[in-house]
């Protein structure tokens, strides 16, 4: 299940902690929705168009290119990018 939500308590952090736990939200946001999907990474991978890693390193949050969450919302129907990517508000 998708989590918008989950954006609680970040405003308290660094820019560089704020940053790592966005990316990790967003990351834990698409592997729900791929896995909505029922298809594995590589799979998802081969349907979008892209390399099994990116998919890897996004869901895993280390790198979350945004080209790669309009892919998801496109590709996994009743996925939009404003749940993939919660509204954060700066301090």
């Amino acid at each position: 299940m998708i989590n918008t939500n989950s954006t609680a308590g970040i405003q308290g952090l660094d820019h560089a902690a704020r940053k790592l736990r966005f990316h990790r939200i967003v990351g834990e946001n698409l592997r729900a929705a791929r896995e909505k999907t029922g298809m594995s990474q590589k799979a998802f991978a081969l349907r979008i168009g892209v390399a099994p890693g990116t998919i890897n390193h996004a869901e895993y949050g280390t790198t979350v290119p945004l080209y790669l969450v309009a892919l998801y919302a496109q590709t996994i129907d009743d996925v939009t990018i404003d749940e993939l990517v919660p509204l954060v508000e700066d301090p």
